[in-house]
């Protein structure tokens, strides 16, 4: 023994750790909860004023093949073999719409379109590389619509190079793609709202962090923690029964102690007469 603290076996200690858990818990219960809140409320604070919201623009764009034009004018004004053969080949003109619609959509993305528009938009401060990963093209199904969407932290920002790349992407849908019609159904929006802001959701994950990680330090504490702290851990790893506990606080002790102890009672002095 050391320092008067007695000190349990190891294999004896995993076995402490339940009927300590709980109490050490109760201790240091508010601790973690304050401290749990404090990160939950400066993790949500944080990311309101060090992330900026996103807002995206949407446009879309339609494209065809001049077959489909010259079919639809045939089926409506042809006879029966006419039909037929318009029947033929709309089989073919749907797969040329697909094939035009994927030459489309790597156009968009590509660099020759993405220039220029940014280009075109004087003021948007925007870095190249940047403004690559901030735009996207998709197609719709069963329709065939391109959809232009761009990203930027300013709502004027990402309606201006909207329609920028829409302009430039349906231009050269004509010249590059030969696309029989191209036109713009949908021009560019201006978001009203952001997104990417998740200060609630960054908040609850601080928060649990920190509870996960108290309750982690408490459970390593009682882990390491050799000494022995009641009579019944005395009882259960030494096999000796406890008379009584001496109190760490010395003064804790000295208030148990009765005050007229130290003091000699009146007439317990000198000898009888």
């Amino acid at each position: 023994m050391k320092k008067g603290k007695i000190a349990g076996h190891s294999d004896s200690t995993i076995k402490r750790v339940p009927g300590r858990m709980p109490e050490e818990l109760r201790t240091e219960g508010p601790v973690i909860l304050a401290a749990a809140v404090t990160a939950a409320l400066l993790a949500a604070l944080l990311t309101l004023v060090l992330v900026k919201p996103e807002y995206v623009s949407k446009a879309g764009i339609y494209v065809s093949t001049e077959v489909a034009a010259d079919t639809a004018q045939a089926a409506e004004s042809g006879t029966a073999a006419d039909r037929t053969a318009s029947a033929t080949t709309k089989t073919s003109e749907s797969a040329s719409d697909a094939k035009l619609v994927n030459n489309c959509l790597e156009i968009t993305r590509g660099s020759d379109v993405l220039q220029v528009a940014l280009a075109s938009v004087t003021d948007a401060g925007i870095p190249y590389h940047t403004f690559v990963k901030h735009v996207t093209a998709t197609a719709a199904k069963n329709a065939q619509v391109i959809y232009v969407r761009v990203s930027a932290d300013d709502p004027y920002n990402a309606m201006d190079l909207c329609e920028a790349v829409a302009e430039e992407a349906a231009r050269q849908y004509s010249s590059v793609a030969r696309a029989g019609t191209v036109k713009i159904v949908s021009g560019a929006d201006l978001p009203t709202s952001g997104s990417g802001v998740h200060a609630v959701r960054n908040g609850i994950l601080a928060g649990l962090a920190v509870i996960l990680a108290g309750f982690a330090a408490v459970f390593i504490f009682c882990l390491t923690d050799r000494k022995l702290r009641t009579d019944r851990e005395i009882q259960e790893i030494l096999g000796l029964d406890t008379f009584c506990m001496i109190p760490k606080n010395p003064d804790e002790l000295r208030s148990r102690v009765p005050e007229d102890l130290d003091e000699p009672e009146e007439g317990s002095e000198g000898g009888a007469e």
